[in-house]
């Protein structure tokens, strides 16, 4: 809060030459209220960055991750919701991660359920450090952190993320049968590695491609 001053000014009594002196004093008092008018438009372009500058009050415990300088972050694991989302622990908090370019059935079908266990398997449990890999879009419109999620599992997709993160869960859904591909841009880093994955899958009639038509009935 910038405090404000009490300007006063006192008119000076003139005995004499009362036209000579108007010039001058009214001079003066242009100058003392351009420097009030300067210091007020300082005071709102100050309040105007304090306010661009706050960040959106947290509601809840999970929250949307948009750290903008980090394209990779290690986190935790915390629990699994679905094939394709997941909760995770960065610094203390909570964030809901949906897993990019990838569809897994819904719960509602026993599909649901059988990509959620293979998730929690490739996850290893509560406690299990990840790496986060973003693309463009850090969040949906529900609010969800988008990512690519690396494990330390020794399965080589090619994708190449770096010791010891070697494995895409994403890459590996798609490539056994637990998900289908679903490109929403502008996250498309890993569009074309997804499209020979489920091509692969397909041939085979691996998972989902059984029975897709039921499960996938929209």
């Amino acid at each position: 809060m910038i405090a404000q001053k009490n300007f006063s000014i006192t008119s000076c009594r003139r005995k004499s030459g009362g036209a000579a002196h108007a010039a001058p004093h009214n001079e003066g008092i242009m100058k003392t209220v351009a420097g009030i008018v300067i210091l007020c438009c300082f005071a709102v372009f100050g309040l105007f960055l304090d306010l661009a500058s706050c960040e959106a009050v947290d509601t809840g415990a999970e929250k949307a991750y948009s750290k903008s300088d980090a394209t990779n972050e290690q986190v935790v694991s915390d629990r699994i919701i679905d094939g394709d989302t997941l909760i995770v622990f960065i610094g203390g908090d909570e964030y809901r991660c949906r897993l990019i370019g990838v569809d897994t059935p819904e719960m509602s079908t026993d599909f649901g359920a059988t990509a959620k266990a293979f998730t929690e398997a490739e996850i290893g449990g509560e406690g299990t450090e990840l790496v986060l890999q973003f693309d463009v879009g850090r969040t949906d419109k529900y609010g969800r952190t988008l990512a690519y999620v690396w494990t330390k599992y020794d399965y080589d997709d090619g994708l190449a993320a770096g010791e010891p993160y070697r494995t895409m869960l994403n890459h590996k859904l798609v490539l056994q049968g637990y998900a289908r591909l679903m490109t929403v841009p502008p996250n498309v880093a890993y569009e074309d590695k997804f499209g020979q994955a489920e091509q692969v899958a397909l041939e085979s009639g691996t998972g989902i491609w059984e029975n897709y038509e039921e499960l996938f009935a929209d």
